[in-house]
This record gives structure tokens, sequence and C-alpha cells, in this order.
């Protein structure tokens, strides 16, 4: 994930004002959840109070919920996530983990063209 290009995510923040988590960690730790099963931002947080993993991708940072809540609400938008997605789907491609034979939408899978 860190070749991806987050220059859409970390231009949704000033430069102006109190520091806050970092845009990459906080999408990381999502990505990873969902990757894990977990969808629940209050399961989310009760990981990296305890799990290596989480502590890990959080480099020792607790975010409260309502961070994840804002995060999602506010900067992590369709178009963005879908930017996000697309170059991840991609990486992974590239180092030959995944094939892009076929499209699969909704449940139903197109033919390539």
């Amino acid at each position: 994930m860190e070749d991806l290009n987050y220059s859409s995510l970390v231009a949704q923040y000033s430069t102006k004002g109190r520091k806050g988590y970092n845009p990459i960690m906080m999408f990381a730790v999502l990505i990873y959840a969902n990757m894990r099963g977990v969808r629940a931002i209050d399961r989310i947080v009760e990981l990296y109070e305890r799990d290596i993993a989480f502590i890990w991708l959080t480099k020792g940072q607790k975010p409260k919920r309502d961070k994840f809540y804002d995060f999602i609400k506010y900067k992590l938008t369709d178009p963005i996530l879908e930017d996000l997605h697309c170059q991840f789907l991609r990486q992974l491609h590239k180092e030959g983990l995944i094939t892009l034979e076929s499209l699969f939408i909704d449940g139903w899978k197109i033919p390539r063209l």
C-alpha cells in the first residue's frame, strides 16, 4: 500500500490548525480491518488497543471512534475511495497476486471484451 498515490486524500486536509491523525494510517487501518472481516468502527477501536497488527499500523496512536466516523464521512469521499481502490487492484495485478480476466459488477460476471 506504500506505492499508492494518496495525494487526493491528503489534499482533503488543511495545513493550518492542530495536527490530526495521518490520513494514510486511517485508510490503512480501515482496509486492514475490512480484509480481516471487521467492519464496525467500535470493534476496530478495540483491536488497536490490544492487537499487535493494529498497534503497528497506528504506530501506537489511538484515534477515537468519532475520528474514524469523521474520516469516512468527510475525508474519504467516494471518488477518492474509488481511485485508491483502483490503484490497489492495479498494484495487486502488477505483483501477480490477482488476475483481471473477469469483471464482476453487483455479483454478475461480465465477459471481458
